[in-house]
């Protein structure tokens, strides 16, 4: 048997009661049990790994008695979607025959990277693999639900994943398929393939960490506005991904965390590029993220409070720190269960299909072509010039409008995130950083006032006790912050934009006309 070809799929990492469930999903659209096998796969290299190192993979899998070599190079993709370039032969024993390979010049690319050296076991996976075939509206699917272990030395680590691999139509029906059985469940949608988890065993002995936070690259001056958005929304949604896996898995408050600010990152660059966007895109992909934001808000606030409302009630009544606990701990379930609920799950798979297929740009839009600091040059214009406004009136704004011209400070950041470095960027950024450092600590007083857990009686009456007095205690920080927070404007309003944008600077010298409201 031979073929030879480009695979197309989509895989996700779910837990093993996930697993259980999408088994019995498949089965009734199906209407039989999946076709079960047990798979044994060994994957070759040199000793140093020069083929994985050049981007090939080299594995025999052993099927009943026949063993099959597959080679699989050139992958490519968003998250857990890939296409990857992959032949496979049949032939006999456990060893690589390179002169089994039908695709020669693939054969000899494996021989040049080798320069001789033999190729040797390096580690092996062992699956159960349960397959379905789907039929869905534009294409043909195979789904494997794969339950084993990948195994390196003494080092092991457990696999459950589903595969779906596009068998005829396009891709859109891999897509259609995932959000069906993945939208309202936990997902690693950015899981690492079996030949990568298998050397970082092999390297590590341990699996591979969870990445959090990672900012997307900076585009390249010569870079289209087309060619910077695409490649900005390839990095936000496995970023997405991977913190609202985190988020509905784990405890880690970095999880919430980082799921907030990869959203707004995700709404910052909608809108830098709105006028050059899908309509429907842009409107339906804001729209689900500043609810899936609203959703996570609560706990991220609780995650950063509870633990300095524990530590000062530790010191007066233990058992509000213990009824503060209980409340936390219940309202992170009730946060996940709302994300299930909402079929958080889809928004990174919409963002993945909208992304490998470019289904966001205006039909016609010929700006997109221009350069990425020509084209985003009246989005940022427009943003500046209303936080000048705002900037202007610091020091006399109310609580609402300070959130506000925070907020557009950070839309401001994220959206620099976004567009070619250049030598005036650095001094704006962090002047820019300092301002929004001196209005996080006025923020971080108005989210204490308003923060109000669910509480027994007795026990919520001695946390408001506590919160008025650590409010009090604060009361010269936050005036103190709000005085910073205006030399921190004057210094920036004076900056050179890094843009080249044509808004006038801001008229600074009225900042301290106005006296500070009472807070």
């Amino acid at each position: 048997m031979t073929t030879n070809g480009f695979e197309i799929e989509l895989k996700a990492e779910v837990e093993p009661s996930v697993l259980s469930s999408i088994a019995r999903q498949l089965a009734r659209r199906t209407g039989k049990a999946g076709q079960v096998a047990t798979l044994r796969s060994i994957y070759f290299d040199t000793v140093d790994h020069r083929l994985k190192h050049g981007g090939v993979a080299l594995r025999i899998r052993r099927e009943g008695r026949r063993s099959v070599q597959t080679v699989k190079a050139d992958r490519t993709g968003v998250g857990g979607f890939q296409q990857v370039r992959e032949v496979e032969s049949r032939i006999s024993g456990l060893r690589p025959m390179l002169s089994a390979i039908p695709d020669r010049s693939l054969a000899e690319r494996i021989a040049v990277l080798a320069g001789g050296e033999p190729l040797v076991a390096q580690f092996e996976t062992r699956v159960r693999r349960a397959t379905y075939n789907l039929v869905e509206r534009n294409g043909m699917i195979s789904a494997a639900l794969d339950s084993g272990v990948v195994i390196a030395g003494e080092a092991e680590e457990a696999i459950s994943e589903l595969e779906l691999e596009l068998t005829a139509g396009t891709p859109e029906a891999l897509f259609d398929a995932a959000e069906v059985l993945l939208g309202g469940s936990a997902a690693r949608l950015e899981q690492p393939n079996k030949a990568e988890r298998g050397y970082r065993l092999l390297a590590k002995g341990r699996p591979a960490p969870i990445k959090l936070g990672s900012k997307p690259m900076p585009p390249a001056e010569d870079v289209s506005a087309r060619g910077a958005f695409s490649a900005a929304l390839a990095a936000l949604a496995p970023a997405i991904a991977t913190a609202l896996h985190q988020t509905l898995v784990a405890a880690y408050p970095e999880g919430p965390h980082q799921l907030r600010v990869a959203l707004r990152r995700l709404r910052t660059l909608i809108r830098l590029y709105k006028p050059l966007l899908d309509a429907d895109f842009a409107g339906n992909i804001v729209g689900r993220a500043r609810s899936m934001g609203q959703l996570v808000s609560p706990l991220r606030d609780a995650d950063v409070l509870v633990p300095e409302l524990l530590a000062a009630s530790g010191q007066h009544d233990p058992a509000v720190g213990d009824a503060l606990q209980v409340w936390h701990l219940a309202l992170r379930g009730q946060v996940r269960l709302a994300l299930l609920e909402a079929r958080a799950t889809g928004l990174p798979l919409e963002l993945m299909r909208i992304s490998a297929l470019e289904l966001w740009a205006r039909a016609g839009e010929k700006q997109l072509d221009r350069p990425t600091s020509v084209a985003v040059e009246p989005s940022l214009d427009r943003l500046w010039a209303r936080i000048q406004t705002s900037g202007d009136r610091l020091a006399g704004l109310d609580d609402e409008r300070q959130h506000e011209f925070r907020k557009d400070l950070k839309k401001l950041r994220y959206s620099l995130e976004f567009v070619p470095k250049n030598s005036s960027m650095k001094p704006f950024v962090t002047e820019l950083k300092r301002l929004q450092e001196a209005l996080g600590t006025l923020n971080d007083f108005v989210v204490l006032a308003g923060f109000s857990p669910l509480l027994p009686g007795m026990e919520l009456e001695v946390l408001q006790k506590l919160k008025e007095q650590l409010l009090e205690t604060s009361r010269h920080r936050s005036d103190l912050a709000l005085g910073r927070a205006c030399r921190h404007w004057r210094s920036l309003s004076v900056v050179p934009v890094p843009w080249g944008g044509t808004v006038k600077p801001a008229k600074s010298a009225r900042l301290h006309e106005h006296q500070a409201p009472s807070r």
